[in-house]
């Protein structure tokens, strides 16, 4: 399965889970991103009127027709990718179960969510077994969930890929972090009418570093982040260029992201076909903490590498480019309402029995 549908995949799981788990919360209880004031604001904020639907959006006077009621980068990367996609999948309603991948992603997403959840809570911070642990029942319930068939070969590959991560991520990267709130629903208005949601991975506090004049902060210094578990490294062009993390920034102001890059592995590599490198220079260590304790460097770098399988990539973006941003929003809700659902080149990548849940309703169908 390519990145891009692994990745959509993956999101379209969260959004769902995410969803399903706020749905049972009291509808008094105050939504994460009340407390902020965003240039694009909520529904709420804006004052739409009308009932909520199952997803707690509000039905507003749109000139648009969607399916969903909103839009979520997913739906329009599908809808880019491949309309006629996008049509089966939302339209006619034909849902197809998820790679094993996307289960994957899911799993670490729930340790992560975990282990921040208990740092805001100040409750003892579970160590990376016990994550482990956590995230493997995580797993094992959703292959069950969503019929995934994993062999035991395969979920003690995923066991042991999940405990290099978290072994390597948690004093790496987490340790250092101070959140703010985890799992964080966006749910606004854009410009133009169409309803947008998503859910932020994490919202945290600005590193002392960061506080300095050098680094431009919003909303109190609150960053952005967001988990990816990728078969190769992101690179930086690959956040600079994000649609989602375009429309998480507009919706709620925040314009400091960060992905955190977490490499599933690959095929160890012939080391005697490898050109000789030349030694890198040792990194500047910019964080002063107590004896004993290592210090994480390149805190203000745009990318940073954490060991070999973790990946730190930030990025702040342009609010001049938002206007572009809802041009694609409408682009899609227009063609979404008037019922343009083209096939896609066959040429293109994505136009594969391997990558497409859906050829045998399309290409491949006999």
């Amino acid at each position: 399965m390519s990145v891009e549908l692994e990745e959509d995949l993956v999101e379209e799981l969260k959004i769902a889970v995410a969803a399903q788990a706020q749905e049972q919360q009291e509808r008094s209880k105050k939504a994460p991103l009340e407390e902020l004031s965003t240039e694009t604001p909520s529904p709420e904020a804006l004052g739409a009127s009308g009932e909520r639907d199952k997803d707690g959006l509000l039905e507003n006077k749109s000139p648009y027709t969607l399916p969903q009621g909103y839009l979520s980068p997913s739906q329009i990367g599908m809808l880019q990718r491949c309309a006629y996609q996008y049509y089966l999948r939302y339209i006619l309603g034909i849902r197809r179960p998820p790679g094993y991948a996307a289960v994957i992603g899911i799993s670490g997403h729930a340790a992560f969510e975990q282990y921040y959840g208990d740092k805001i809570r100040k409750a003892p911070l579970l160590n990376e077994k016990q994550l482990l642990d956590l995230a493997m029942v995580i797993h094992d319930e959703k292959i069950l969930e969503l019929d995934v068939p994993v062999s035991v070969s395969e979920r003690d590959e995923t066991a042991q890929t999940l405990d290099k991560l978290l072994t390597s991520y948690i004093p790496g990267v987490a340790q250092f972090i101070e959140p703010k709130e985890v799992e964080v629903r966006l749910n606004f208005l854009s410009k133009c009418g169409v309803p947008v949601l998503g859910f932020i991975d994490l919202l945290r506090k600005p590193y002392a570093i960061e506080m300095t004049a050098e680094h431009v902060l919003d909303y109190g210094g609150l960053h952005m982040g967001d988990h990816k578990f990728t078969g190769k490294k992101w690179a930086s062009t690959k956040l600079q260029n994000s649609l989602q993390f375009y429309l998480y920034s507009m919706g709620s102001g925040i314009l400091n992201v960060e992905i955190h890059n977490l490499v599933k592995g690959s095929a160890k590599k012939d080391s005697s076909s490898e050109k000789p490198r030349k030694p890198r220079a040792a990194r500047k260590k910019v964080v002063e903490l107590e004896e004993g304790q290592e210090a994480l460097p390149d805190l203000l770098a745009p990318v940073q590498d954490v060991g070999s399988n973790v990946r730190i990539l930030r990025h702040r973006f342009d609010p001049g480019e938002f206007t572009h941003v809802e041009n694609i929003v409408e682009d899609a809700a227009k063609q979404i309402s008037a019922g343009i659902f083209p096939r896609c080149d066959p040429e293109a990548w994505c136009c594969n029995p391997q990558w497409c849940g859906y050829w045998d309703l399309c290409r491949g169908k006999r």
